[in-house]
């Protein structure tokens, strides 16, 4: 039996902390990731000089003008 470990991820957005579980059978591939990203703090990581990602609108906007569905983006 698998038993579910998780992080405390603080300083959200809203102000407040919480727990975000990870299953056992993801972690290979956030490994994966990480391996893949140079050992960046963040499993997706920008290209900013933070290493923060941005939010992608010019992609964003091409999906909607493609799709004709309204998208929005928030922060």
């Amino acid at each position: 039996m698998h038993t579910l470990q998780g992080f405390i991820a603080r300083y959200t957005k809203n102000h407040t902390d919480f727990t975000a579980y990870i299953a056992p059978q993801i972690k290979p591939y956030f490994r994966g990731l990480q391996a893949l990203t140079g050992d960046n703090r963040f499993v997706f990581p920008g290209d900013s000089k933070d290493g923060v990602m941005n939010i992608p609108r010019k992609p964003i906007a091409e999906i909607c003008k493609k799709t004709g569905i309204d998208l929005q983006a928030t922060t």
